[in-house]
């Protein structure tokens, strides 16, 4: 049993003696239906339900159960009682909870959070500003750009300036299709003061890794915003 969504493409059956509403699966194995809130929960040893990462699932036993399906006549059906809030989740994670307690993981924000270091980068520059001509864009290209300047702009992410220093922008097509206004910063370079600091050896990165048998990814959402 589960509950059907006003905008999912899944076929449900509705049964008009208790209002449930049935996914039809063809494939599946058994057909399983949640306890009553009155009903003693205590897992009946004879069944043994495993989800997809074979994480057990306790069951509370059989019923079958007369469904008015608005046919000629009602279908009497099996069902496994079991939990359906642990059917494809892990036992030992709770999404719904790590969802409540950190809400920007399905909500993502452009906008930085403070720092929590002291840390503080400074460009030092010689010599006066540098500033650049405006670079002609085509129509559809500069109409691409206005409408993400405006995004960044109510994102907080930019603010209008008048600072002598300017540089010329430059437009990165994207692979879905988008565009992403970046500056051409090699004036800006020019008059830059090196900061040399040492960077690791990608060889020591790697011995690092050796061993290890789980890796994961990050993909942050608009990187280059988190750079300006």
């Amino acid at each position: 049993m589960a509950e059907a969504s006003q905008h999912t493409s899944r076929l449900f059956l509705l049964d008009r003696q208790s209002g449930q509403k049935f996914l039809i699966d063809s494939g599946s194995e058994i057909c399983v239906i949640p306890p009553s809130p009155t009903m003693n929960k205590s897992p009946q040893s004879n069944f043994s339900l495993f989800a997809a990462n074979n994480t057990k699932i306790p069951a509370y036993g059989m019923v079958r159960k007369e469904l008015n399906l608005g046919l000629r006549r009602p279908f009497i059906w099996t069902f496994i009682i079991a939990d359906p809030s642990i059917l494809t989740v892990d036992a030992n994670i709770n999404f719904k909870n790590i969802l409540s307690e950190y809400p920007d993981l399905s909500n993502p924000s452009l906008i930085s959070k403070s720092a929590s270091h002291g840390t503080v980068h400074h460009i030092i520059t010689t010599g006066p500003p540098v500033t650049a001509r405006p670079r002609r864009l085509h129509p559809k290209l500069c109409d691409a750009v206005k409408v993400e300047f405006e995004f960044l702009l109510a994102q907080g992410i930019i603010r209008p300036s008048k600072s002598p220093w300017s540089s010329p922008l430059h437009v990165v097509p994207k692979s879905d299709s988008t565009v992403r206004p970046v500056g051409d910063y090699r004036q800006l370079n020019s008059v830059t003061e090196f900061d040399s600091y040492p960077m690791p050896y990608l060889n020591d990165f790697a011995h690092a890794l050796h061993g290890k048998r789980i890796f994961s990814k990050i993909d942050i959402f608009k990187a280059s915003t988190k750079s300006l």
